[in-house]
């Protein structure tokens, strides 16, 4: 299995977008109940809450899943081939966040920072507790050097994706409308 994670506005729905551009597989839907498109028009890729509690599942071999730090320690940890853990410059992070839980009029117990701070902690637990090796991609290096990131990426998979797998997942990256 193949595991995107990061915590929330670091750019773990244009990592997914990403990988399935390349040819990767993924049982989540693109927006499932409670996802906006206006935050990501193409697409969240978060498995339901059926799928995560079936997260161990063999249906879920070699298919590619967005789990952020908390739902991550759900997951057999023998069961990750590959983990790229995507992260953003924390303050951008945060301040999306706000912006994204006030356009949804969420009301958490826990602020942004709790919350960014919070997933990133599980993230480093579950990766030493494991020593489980993975790849970390900032965000921002994905939207200022995409073609190279993007090929760092498929290298690390030991993909051999298509020129146009490539020129689609370059195009992905270069397109940027969300309202955050």
């Amino acid at each position: 299995m193949i595991v995107v994670t990061g915590a929330c506005r670091t750019g773990t729905s244009l990592m997914m977008q990403t990988l399935l551009k390349l040819g990767l597989t993924t049982p989540a839907q693109p927006f499932s109940p409670g996802n906006h498109p206006e935050g990501n028009p193409h697409g969240y890729y978060e498995l339901s809450k059926q799928q995560l509690k079936d997260i161990n599942d063999s249906d879920y071999y070699n298919k590619t899943v967005k789990l952020d730090g908390i739902t991550l320690n759900l997951l057999l940890p023998e069961l990750i081939e590959h983990l790229i853990v995507c992260k953003r410059d924390k303050q951008t992070a945060i301040t999306s966040a706000k912006k994204w839980m006030e356009y949804q009029n969420k009301n958490l117990i826990a602020t942004a920072e709790e919350i960014y701070d919070l997933q990133y902690q599980f993230i480093n637990n579950f990766t030493n507790d494991f020593k489980i090796p993975y790849l970390t991609i900032y965000y921002e290096n994905m939207i200022e050097y995409p073609v190279e990131t993007i090929i760092k990426i498929a290298k690390y998979l030991d993909l051999e994706p298509t020129t146009q797998q490539l020129d689609d997942a370059f195009s992905n990256v270069l397109i940027k409308d969300t309202i955050l």
